[in-house]
């Protein structure tokens, strides 16, 4: 199989050409990563999998997909305002209402967004001073497989 017929794959990588360019705070764009090795800076956004549940019927093939779009701030002060803000971009994006189709390759087309859960956390770190917000969306997309049927 492909990495292009991969739905855990092809959603993280047109989430994050979704979102990469698109969110900013202070006039900066806050960048985002569907990988987590490539993480750096005080502020970023990290999209990961989480679950696929088969969701396939006589006409298709369907899957209900729920990925983690962490938002995290990282320094010695916070601003909840400015973590709270960089949240309403990534749903005016990924979750707009009404729903809207959103693309995702030419194998693959999301046709539903579900917020599923969205919880904030402060974190101390260690023995240092600094401070990490951390926001976890949880966000179910319903994709469909425009290439294969039953």
């Amino acid at each position: 199989m492909a990495l292009t017929d991969d739905v855990y794959y092809s959603l993280r990588v047109g989430l994050v050409s979704l979102l990469d360019g698109n969110i900013t705070q202070n006039s900066q764009p806050i960048p985002v990563y569907g990988n987590l090795n490539a993480i750096g800076g005080n502020k970023y956004i990290l999209i990961q999998n989480v679950a696929n549940v088969d969701n396939s019927h006589k006409t298709g093939i369907v899957t209900r997909t729920t990925m983690q779009v962490s938002i995290v701030c990282k320094g010695d002060t916070l601003n909840g305002n400015e973590h709270e803000d960089i949240g309403a971009q990534v749903l005016a994006i990924l979750a707009p209402y009404p729903s809207k189709a959103i693309p995702i390759n030419s194998n693959f087309g999301i046709t539903d967004v579900k917020v599923v859960s969205d919880t904030a956390m402060p974190v101390r770190g260690g023995n240092t001073t600094t401070l990490t917000l951390e926001r976890h969306l949880m966000i179910e997309f319903i994709v469909n497989n425009r290439l294969r049927t039953i």
